[in-house]
């Protein structure tokens, strides 16, 4: 947003871009609308988040080391939930992690372009 409350339009023709591909993907109405306010903030979020990764997190490595260090500190339970989890961390790399987000959504609009046909459909 600009200081004055306003979207920058670069951004807007950016949204409007893709809205015309979710369209041709079948979605629309609420839908639609909710996905075009989902992928941007799911997007910017991986990018802020991989932009403030500090310094010393910088491989997947660091991020295993830096939880399993903090594992003691955690109650019995929580440190339970986790420990089966954390050796597959490492298996994919934080680009991995990214691609994977991306995939997540590709999924999403899948989905819901089934369900807004068939629903079409079924109100014939």
């Amino acid at each position: 947003m600009s200081r004055n409350g306003r979207f920058q339009p670069a951004l807007l023709e950016m949204i409007a871009e893709l809205v015309r591909s979710l369209r041709r993907a079948g979605l629309e109405g609420r839908a639609l609308a909710d996905a075009i306010r989902w992928i941007p903030q799911t997007v910017l979020g991986a990018v802020v988040l991989e932009l403030a990764r500090p310094s010393h997190l910088q491989s997947i490595d660091d991020e295993a080391a830096a939880i399993y260090g903090s594992m003691a500190q955690l109650q019995p339970a929580e440190r339970a939930e986790l420990i089966d989890v954390l050796p597959h961390f490492t298996e994919q790399s934080l680009d991995d992690l990214f691609e994977y987000s991306i995939d997540r959504i590709i999924d999403g609009i899948a989905s819901q372009s089934v369900v807004d046909r068939d629903r079409r459909r079924s109100s014939r």
